[in-house]
């Protein structure tokens, strides 16, 4: 359910089993989720930086 003064996840029925999900639970699945986007997130920021680098490198390399 949706709390009204907050957009975040408190609580869930699971359907299976019909236990209900913890707010702790919710911020865990929260942190591993974060956790794993982070890398595909910055892949591209990162893969620029070091194609700066290296093209730095490389040209003072050929004076």
């Amino acid at each position: 359910m949706l709390d009204n003064h907050s957009s975040r996840l408190t609580t869930r029925k699971d359907t299976r089993t019909g236990d209900r999900a913890t707010a702790d639970t919710v911020d865990t699945s929260y942190w591993v989720m974060t956790l794993c986007y982070a890398p595909l997130l910055l892949w591209g920021p990162l893969l620029a930086v070091v194609t700066f680098a290296y093209y730095r490198r490389r040209r003072h390399e050929t004076r």
